[in-house]
């Protein structure tokens, strides 16, 4: 989005929507922004009522996690037999974070807390400072919390500094892609 732009190459949609899922499957989706559900290998985004607005502390602790390592231990079957992501669409229509919190998973929790420490650590200190939900990024090593207001945010952060996590603060956007002004 941004080349185009700066380059003025006049791209269509669909052509840099090619040009990100060459690049990676769930690519798409970061052009896309927002709310979304990706299917297929991720490349296919569609947009779902958007989530009420959040404060999101991401926290990565000083240790990395191998994507490849990840992906090689983690077990998602190929047709999950509950309706999670129905159950989950059906609740962002309510918009709000008490219904939606409670239902946001990662599988990739099941393989990389119990092995890497760090990022287990970092997860609870993001819950014990008082992030509505907490959640793996990912594969990681990064987890992101959510806050419903600034103040609730930079206690969450506190407390995820404290465990040694480098900390960003940031605010979520209802949908799409904003590129800087350039001169």
């Amino acid at each position: 989005v941004g080349a185009n732009r700066l380059l003025d190459l006049e791209l269509e949609d669909a052509e840099i929507t090619a040009l990100a899922a060459a690049r990676g499957a769930d690519v798409p989706f970061f052009l896309k922004g927002g709310t979304a559900r990706g299917t297929g290998r991720g490349e296919q985004v569609r947009h779902l009522c958007p989530a009420p607005p959040a404060w999101v502390v991401l926290a990565t602790p000083p240790v990395a996690v191998s994507t490849t390592w990840a992906y090689g231990r983690v077990r998602i079957p190929l047709t999950p037999g509950r309706g999670d992501a129905s159950i989950l669409t059906a609740a962002l229509g309510h918009g709000r974070w008490d219904l939606v919190a409670p239902l946001l998973h990662n599988d990739f929790e099941d393989v990389v807390l119990p092995e890497v420490p760090a990022v287990a650590k970092l997860k609870r200190a993001l819950e014990e400072g008082g992030a509505l939900s907490s959640l793996l990024s990912g594969s990681g090593s990064t987890v992101f919390g959510l806050a419903l207001t600034m103040e609730q945010a930079r206690r969450v952060a506190r407390r995820a500094m404290a465990s040694g996590a480098a900390v960003h603060v940031v605010r979520t956007t209802e949908r799409g892609v904003a590129v800087a002004g350039h001169a």
